[in-house]
């Protein structure tokens, strides 16, 4: 009798110590993804900029780092077709009256950068593409300026880099590349603009910036 109960405790042991083991893996299981999931939310920068906000679906950096297929050196043609680079970026105004914006395009290398003569950007409003510019040729950094949002409205914007490979050496192939798309959001009233706030980030932190009143 004792032998059948110590015999019975021993399946039941086992059975719970299964059952245990299931619910562990299931639970990490549940993190990993759950923590993954966050991981690539992170990704989705969204900053207030005055009535603005600018909203960085695949963050406001683009790098290398993990990227390093869409740096493979290419021509227009092919560039376009590799969607799985673009970087967008949407202007919401979620004030009462019209908005300015302007988008730069700024190198944040901070040492042996590949020049900039040897990239290029392409960039599409609402899935049309508006220019394709040697990042080099711009003028101030700025690829949209002083662009006007009604109030209430939204805009997308579609920016993508590559290396020409028309350009591009040997030598470059240790270069580093890094870049920060940067918005900058103004009131538009029938006295003129007002105010201006600049987005900056700067290692994912942001930075508002006021500016003075710009003068028509």
């Amino acid at each position: 009798m004792n032998k059948n109960i110590k015999s019975v405790l021993k399946t039941e042991s086992k059975v719970i110590a299964y059952v245990v083991i299931c619910l562990v893996i299931i639970i990490l299981g549940i993190s990993y993804a759950l923590f993954f999931q966050v991981k690539k939310n992170e990704k989705n920068q969204i900053v207030k900029a005055g009535i603005l906000e600018f909203t960085y679906e695949n963050g406001s950096e683009i790098t290398t780092e993990g990227n390093e297929d869409c740096f493979i050196p290419t021509n227009y043609n092919d560039a376009i077709t590799h969607s799985e680079c673009e970087y967008n970026v949407s202007i919401t105004n979620s004030g009462t009256l019209p908005g300015v914006y302007s988008l730069t395009l700024s190198s944040i290398v901070q040492n042996n950068p590949l020049s900039l003569d040897k990239l290029k950007v392409i960039l599409k409003k609402e899935g049309t593409v508006e220019s394709t510019t040697t990042i080099s040729e711009l003028n101030n950094e700025i690829l949209v300026e002083n662009e006007k949002i009604p109030a209430g409205g939204l805009i997308n914007y579609t920016v993508q880099v590559f290396v020409d490979e028309e350009t591009i050496l040997a030598t470059d192939d240790e270069k580093e590349i890094a870049l920060q798309i940067n918005g900058r959001a103004e009131v538009s009233t029938d006295e003129g603009i007002n105010p201006s706030v600049e987005v900056e980030q700067d290692g994912g932190a942001v930075k508002l910036l006021e500016q003075r009143a710009k003068e028509e």
